[in-house]
């Protein structure tokens, strides 16, 4: 596996031995691309921050947007429509993303 794409959130998931979750991740895992608002009241951003640093740690690659003022979860949000710093948006960066680890 050389990428992983969670539009759920299903990589934020407690551990079963309590430790979190960014503590899974390991060096040689699959790259990374995470996309979290700041105002999540479900999820907490740290998650992802955590998760961020874990990747860059173990030289994981990661892509990580950081979403101002987003709120949990993606649909109607606008996550995905909002441009990057290349003036793709958030989605076609993510396919992009995954195309170039994929081939």
């Amino acid at each position: 596996m050389r990428f992983v794409a969670s539009l759920w959130g299903g990589l934020i998931v407690p551990s079963p031995g309590g430790q979190p979750p960014a503590e899974n991740l390991r060096r040689g895992d699959p790259a990374l691309f995470l996309v979290h608002g700041d105002g999540d009241d479900v999820v907490p951003v740290r998650l992802s921050d955590e998760m961020d640093a874990r990747a860059r740690a173990q030289g994981v690659p990661v892509e990580y947007y950081r979403i101002a003022g987003g709120g949990h979860g993606w649909n109607g949000s606008g996550f995905f429509k909002r441009p990057t710093a290349d003036g793709q948006t958030i989605f076609e960066r993510m396919l992009d993303y995954a195309a170039a680890r994929l081939r």
